[in-house]
């Protein structure tokens, strides 16, 4: 192990758009076609919630654990906040939250932030978002370098939040006006797993024999309001997590839906697709419930998973630590880009144990948030994980706790301090260093009407 987090912050400069263009039109002809990359994220997606990851029921997702099947499964990635701005930002620009600008929910990404779907325009990619929390794109500025999205207004007021049905039909619209000749880049989000939870038919099959507060489903109201009457209670929060895996079961079932339409169009014999999440969720543990500026196992752990289509079947399960911050490497990897994205994170392209064996160290951060939740006195804007092997360390209110993660379940257990004080000592370098990267957040002005919406789905008080 080196002796310094100094290794983490590798030096790479950011190129301007216009060097991008001038690198690829001074580029002789790649001699194949680079691939088609669908990036998948289903927002509040716990990683121990799909069958390949060792959910007991093998028919919850059977979409995914295909998916998983033909590529890929990282056990332990992890990602940079428990809030989905945050998260997805830097999922395109490989770049922490203190750095691209968009801190929490209600900070939009900086204007001189590059992203990968930018320079993947540059590189005659035809790029398409389409997002179920819409407001990402319009808001957040998370459309940067997508050519199509699904941001124009339909019947009547926007909606920050859209069904995935909805999503799912923009996306193969998109798809079927696309030129074959040409690789495309595909962002799909989907919100299913974020409460509210609906009483889908896969939940409501197995809660035939509870009467309790969750039968119906589980609105905003109880999932806020109610808490305690949850998760003071075996059946409350079994039905719960039923409520919950049924949304996740609907995701699956629409991810298999665009696979499918992919292959319909010739696409997907040609693509590289990569599957996570933005962030968990807590569902009963240690009574806790729900996401946000938190720094809890169930919530900062991801689910993540790559199969190039391109390749022999194959499954892989890598066990090394790695982030979402490392997508936008693995992104301009595939494709071939002039720019990297590493400075943080790195590429996944042919990610195994052996080749991941460099310490390499990942960090969460609790983030800004605004509104009056912002000024409870549990809130600490600089609290801190830092991640490095199996290790997890917390910096909190002046506090520093060591934790030792398990790779097979979503519990964490405190290693011995006297065992471990070199450890500790580097890591607390590499939250110092994360900490003095503060950049100042740009907010947006939130109309009555999304600030109604955002409140309806928990974001604000």
């Amino acid at each position: 192990m080196v002796s310094s987090a100094d290794t983490f912050f590798r030096s790479a400069s950011s190129l301007l758009l216009l060097a991008v263009s001038l690198l690829l039109a001074g580029c002789r002809e790649a001699p194949e076609r680079p691939p088609n990359i669908v990036l998948l994220t289903i927002d509040t997606q716990r990683w121990d919630y799909f069958g390949s990851y060792g959910y007991r029921d093998a028919g919850l997702t059977p979409t995914i654990d295909r998916l998983a099947a033909r590529g890929t499964r990282f056990q332990q990635a992890v990602s940079v906040a428990g809030t989905t701005f945050p998260a997805h930002a830097s999922m395109l620009t490989g770049l922490y939250p203190r750095q691209h600008g968009a801190r929490s929910n209600y900070h939009a990404l900086g204007t001189d932030i590059v992203s990968v779907a930018q320079t993947l325009d540059q590189a005659q990619y035809q790029t398409g978002a389409f997002v179920s929390f819409r407001s990402m794109l319009t808001n957040g500025h998370l459309n940067r370098g997508f050519q199509a999205d699904n941001t124009a207004a339909t019947a009547g007021q926007p909606k920050v939040v859209q069904s995935g049905e909805k999503t799912l039909q923009q996306a193969n619209d998109w798809l079927r006006d696309t030129d074959p000749q040409r690789p495309l880049f595909l962002w799909l989000h989907l919100f299913e797993p974020h409460g509210p939870y609906d009483l889908t038919d896969y939940a409501d099959q197995r809660l035939s024999d509870y009467d309790g507060l969750l039968r119906d489903g589980a609105d905003m109201d109880k999932l806020l309001n109610r808490t305690p009457e949850i998760v003071n209670s075996e059946a409350n929060l079994a039905a719960l997590r039923t409520l919950y895996a049924g949304e996740v079961n609907l995701a699956d079932r629409l991810i298999g839906r665009l696979l499918d339409s992919l292959d319909a169009l010739g696409r997907l014999d040609d693509s590289v697709v990569i599957l996570t999440s933005d962030h968990g969720q807590g569902l009963g543990e240690g009574r806790r419930m729900g996401h946000g500026a938190v720094l809890w196992e169930e919530v900062i752990r991801v689910p993540l998973i790559i199969a190039d289509f391109r390749e022999p079947r194959r499954a892989e399960v890598v066990t090394e630590r790695v982030g979402v911050i490392d997508i936008a490497p693995t992104v301009a990897d595939y494709a071939n880009l002039p720019i990297a994205f590493d400075r943080f994170g790195r590429s996944l392209r042919n990610a195994s144990d052996e080749r991941l064996s460099d310490e390499q160290i990942y960090l969460a951060g609790v983030e800004l948030r605004t509104g009056e939740s912002a000024e409870a006195s549990w809130y600490d804007p600089d609290s801190v994980a830092v991640y490095a092997g199996n290790l997890k360390q917390i910096h909190r209110r002046g506090q520093v706790t060591l934790f030792e993660t398990r790779a097979q379940d979503n519990h964490i257990v405190a290693v011995k301090a006297d065992s471990a004080d070199a450890i500790s000592a580097y890591l607390s370098d590499a939250a110092e260093q994360f900490l003095s990267l503060d950049s100042e957040a740009r907010s947006y002005e939130l109309t009555e009407d999304i600030a109604d919406q955002l409140k309806g789905l928990g974001y604000t008080q």
